[in-house]
């Protein structure tokens, strides 16, 4: 499972099922989805490129920022059916904003997960957070993950802050134990902008080999077969237009099917 997340610009994604989305930063361009999250299952072909698109006021092009989180699957979900779903929104993603008083402590995004009292939509095959935490110069954030959870990683995108005391500055990460213990993370004086993960342990073999993987040396040997054999579609040239891609597809199609 990938989930990417748009900070800034956006992205197009066409597949061997016939599946091309939208997603990206913009609300009003993207409809309000931002994140993708796409479970590859027994396998397909796919394409993620950058909208390159100028901006429809100014006519310039826009950065592009995202973060993509690989999220392993329960073995007996592997060969799952391929799903890929986009996420924005309140109903879906909903935004945690406290305060103290009148004055802003935080703002969460919760893109996989829970926090607080809020929860998000995503599909998800085993238990994760995946949160994305603004944090006011000097202010404090907490969360309380369930008791299965045994680990916490923490990307430290913009600013810094403190955990139990230890220096987190911009561009480090910083990886905590937990046994569902509260976790308080202090912003620093130029404010705390970051990447919140958690879950619960599968407890299970991983065999990876490029972007297959597997519980074994022989699954991802047999993954790579069926890749080299096209049972998942075959790989197309990404200046294809969206008519020569269809034609594409429908020439080798994936052999695994979409829930």
């Amino acid at each position: 499972l990938t989930v990417t997340i748009c900070l800034s610009g956006g992205m197009i994604h066409r597949d061997s099922l016939g599946i091309k989305q939208f997603f990206g930063a913009d609300k009003k361009k993207y409809s309000g989805k931002h994140t993708q999250a796409l479970n590859f299952g027994a396998g397909l072909v796919h394409e993620l490129m950058w909208d390159n698109t100028p901006h429809r006021i100014t006519q310039n092009f826009i950065a592009q920022e995202i973060y993509q989180i690989w999220v392993d699957l329960p073995s007996d979900q592997r060969m799952s059916n391929v799903y890929v779903e986009l996420l924005g929104g309140e109903d879906e993603t909903p935004t945690v904003v406290e305060k103290q008083g009148r004055v802003l402590q935080s703002t969460t995004l919760v893109v996989a997960g829970s926090h607080k009292d809020r929860k998000s939509r995503m599909l998800q095959k085993s238990e994760f957070t995946i949160l994305q935490v603004t944090v006011e110069p000097g202010k404090t954030w907490t969360h309380s993950s369930p008791t299965c959870f045994d680990s916490i990683i923490l990307y430290m995108r913009k600013g810094g802050a403190k955990i139990e005391g230890r220096e987190v500055p911009m561009h480090c990460t910083a990886f905590c134990s937990t046994d569902g213990e509260e976790i308080m993370v202090v912003a620093g004086k130029q404010g705390a902008d970051f990447l919140f993960l958690t879950g619960e342990p599968l407890h299970q073999n991983v065999v990876a080999r490029g972007s297959m993987v597997g519980e074994t040396g022989q699954d991802v040997a047999q993954a790579v077969k069926d890749a080299n054999s096209f049972k998942m579609g075959k790989p197309w040239h990404e200046r294809l237009s969206d008519a020569q891609w269809h034609n594409h597809i429908s020439r080798y199609p994936c052999e695994y099917n979409s829930e």
